[in-house]
This record gives structure tokens, C-alpha cells and sequence, in this order.
């Protein structure tokens, strides 16, 4: 079914992708989409083009784009996805994802300070290792910084 690109699959959700180097790799990701639609006709599952997207990663200047189609939609280009909690941006540098985990950190942080003022120093440390440093320790395997302004964003929430 998908003969020339690579695929991820978790649960309902399948990534399709393929390093682009020329017109011909494009020609070949887009047959691979074609196949897959056509493969989920055949076994009566539908595809919610909808809920598709079409991301380019890279850092370099001369990024081969070109636009891909699901039964007959065209595909939607985005420079921004979310990804199982993760923001994924185009050039890979994770910066909003960064602000938002500090966003969503600091907003938790400031609830449970407020809430807990009668609790002990070791409930209080219990509510923030379990809320907020969860929140920004996930998923930090596949977007740990090595920008210094990014530790400091984490570790100081500015």
C-alpha cells in the first residue's frame, strides 16, 4: 500500500513522510496518498481529510513544497501541528511549545499556590512535581533544548 515513503502509526493515526530532495520525491509521497485513500475505501474506512495536514520541516533555504491531495481535497499546508501534546514548528526549534509549557507551568504553579497555603511544604512539593514539573518534563526527550534562553525559560518561567 505505501511503497516509497515512511509511516508512523499510534492508534487511529497514521504519519506518512519522506525526505524531499526533488519533484519526483513529491510525485511519490503523492502516490503514496493515493494508494492509502484508496486502500481505505476498499476496507470501508474513511479518512477524515479534514483533520489532514501537510508540514515541511527544515532549516535550509531552498525547501522543496508542493501541494498534496486526499480524495480529490487538497491537503492543508501549516507551519505549526501538535503532535501527541508537542508543537511541532516547521524549523524544528520548539520555541512555542517552549512558551506554552512555561504558560501553562506558571498558570498551574499560581493555582496551586493559591489553593494550598494550609498544606505542608511536602504537600505543596507533592501538587507541583505532579502538576506543574510533569507538565514540563513531557515529552522533553524529543524537544530538550540546548538554547540557553530556553533553559532559563523553563527553569526561571521567564
Amino acid at each position: 500500500m505505501i511503497n516509497h515513503s515512511e509511516y508512523l502509526l499510534f492508534a487511529d493515526d497514521l504519519k506518512m513522510y519522506r525526505v524531499i530532495e526533488s519533484s519526483s520525491d513529491n510525485d511519490y509521497l503523492q502516490e503514496d496518498l493515493c494508494n492509502l485513500y484508496n486502500w481505505s475505501k476498499i476496507n470501508c474506512l474513511s479518512l477524515n481529510v479534514k483533520k489532514c495536514f501537510c508540514i515541511s520541516f527544515g532549516r535550509g533555504q531552498n525547501i522543496v513544497r508542493n501541494r498534496y491531495v486526499l480524495n480529490d481535497a487538497l491537503l492543508e499546508s501549516v507551519t505549526e501541528i501538535r503532535d501527541l501534546g508537542v508543537l511541532l514548528d516547521s524549523q524544528l526549534t520548539f520555541r512555542n511549545h517552549i512558551n506554552n509549557i512555561v504558560q501553562v507551568g506558571l498558570r498551574n504553579l499560581g493555582f496551586i499556590t493559591r489553593n494550598s497555603k494550609q498544606f505542608t511544604p511536602w504537600t505543596f512539593k507533592l501538587l507541583y512535581c505532579s502538576i506543574v514539573r510533569s507538565g514540563l518534563e513531557y515529552a522533553s526527550v524529543a524537544w530538550a533544548s540546548n538554547y540557553q534562553c530556553n533553559i532559563v525559560k523553563i527553569e526561571l518561567g521567564n
